[in-house]
């Protein structure tokens, strides 16, 4: 049975290609499946509130309870939304013929409509086995239906014409291959193999003995249980989600952690390396300044060196080059002296004219010799 729904869900799937996480339905519903294989994956015509229609995955069958002391099955209808699993699904139980929905039922209307605080409070991490475990648990202390008295027709099966203020469907199809046969009656659920759900035994047929759902006097403590078990679990599932989010936070803090380890590591590296460097040059420039030290020591000791034993012309060109640059430049300074002279009236101007032409001989002369030395080195090339 198992393998036949799965494979009749991914049928239901393809077919359908309009859920937001394909993967997380089909992943939800395979496990739902392994636990409960009396459900089983069909596709229908859900109409809205609005009176829009959508074509969705809708799990059908029964689901098992306790109630007292012995384990029943109670047929429900789930239908997934495309938003899913962002949005919560929408529940519903399907009495049988000779089956009625309990009057006042404090979660399910007498349209069948299931109302549960797990589904009001609706997150993306709920499951649908955690849903079904609720209903299971809240049906197990109060049972949704009992059996039909024999002298009493059944009531008709709401239409859904009218708006209602919850969802309901139209009609449901089957998926079969490639086409959808529309059924002409509710499921009856009447021969539902065994199954086993965690923590329980095979299950009784629905549809054989329903005595246990009509107890003669309703206990209040039942209620209260069943409210304090629902309220109880409901702060489970908050302290749990807590706890997650604060475990989230930690693995967060020890990923920064461990990255700024990394950053640490890597910061110290680089200094280590850029220590040895330094050190490196520290010596290089320590040995250098030894070496000038010891030169200069050197140098001390040694008598002063005359310039014009130190500058020596290359050759003759260079000689007369640097002669005519040292007359000139010793007339340029007599210049300026004689200067003063004239105009003191101690000289007369025919003196100054004679050096002032020598100077500028001078000035040829070295002008004359660049330009030779220029020819010499340009033939030389």
């Amino acid at each position: 049975m198992y393998n036949n729904s799965i494979a009749n869900l991914e049928r239901i799937l393809v077919s359908l290609r309009s859920y937001t996480d394909a993967t997380r339905v089909r992943q939800d519903v395979e496990t739902l499946l392994r636990q409960i294989p009396s459900l089983g994956p069909q596709s229908g015509i859900f109409t809205h509130n609005n009176g829009s229609t959508s074509t969705m995955l809708s799990l059908s069958g029964t689901i098992p309870i306790y109630y007292g002391g012995n384990q029943y099955n109670i047929p429900v209808e789930i239908w997934l939304p495309e938003a899913y699993p962002f949005a919560a699904p929408t529940c519903f139980v399907r009495p049988t013929a000779d089956m009625m929905i309990r009057p006042g039922h404090p979660h399910v209307d007498q349209n069948g409509l299931i109302h549960l605080p797990y589904s009001t409070n609706w997150d993306s991490d709920h499951s649908l086995v955690e849903l079904i475990g609720y209903q299971c648990s809240v049906f197990g202390a109060t049972p949704p239906v009992f059996r039909r008295p024999a002298n009493q027709q059944p009531v008709p099966a709401p239409t859904y014409a009218q708006p209602q203020p919850q969802p309901t469907y139209a009609q449901q199809q089957t998926y079969q291959g490639g086409g959808y046969a529309q059924p002409q009656q509710p499921p009856t659920y009447a021969q539902q193999p065994a199954s086993q759900y965690p923590g329980s035994s095979a299950y009784a047929d629905p549809s054989q003995n329903y005595q246990p759902y009509t107890p003669p006097v309703v206990d209040p403590s039942v209620k209260l249980k069943a409210d304090a078990t629902e309220k109880i679990q409901h702060e489970l599932q908050k302290l749990y989600k807590r706890i997650r989010d604060e475990i989230d936070l930690q693995f967060e803090t020890q990923r920064d952690i461990s990255h700024g380890q990394q950053r640490i590591l890597q910061g110290k590296q680089s200094l280590e390396q850029l220590k040895a460097e330094l050190t490196a040059a520290t010596a290089q420039i320590e040995a250098t300044d030894a070496q000038v030290t010891a030169w200069i020591e050197s140098q001390e000791t040694q008598d002063e060196v005359n310039v014009d034993d130190v500058l020596v012309p290359s050759d003759v060109l260079a000689q007369q080059q640097l002669d005519a640059y040292a007359e000139r430049n010793a007339i340029e300074d007599a210049l300026y002296f004689m200067d003063r002279a004239l105009s003191n009236g101690e000289i007369e101007l025919q003196e100054v004219r004679k050096l002032a032409r020598k100077q500028f001989m001078c000035v040829a002369l070295m002008q004359k010799v660049h330009d030779v030395q220029h020819t010499v080195a340009s033939s030389q090339r």
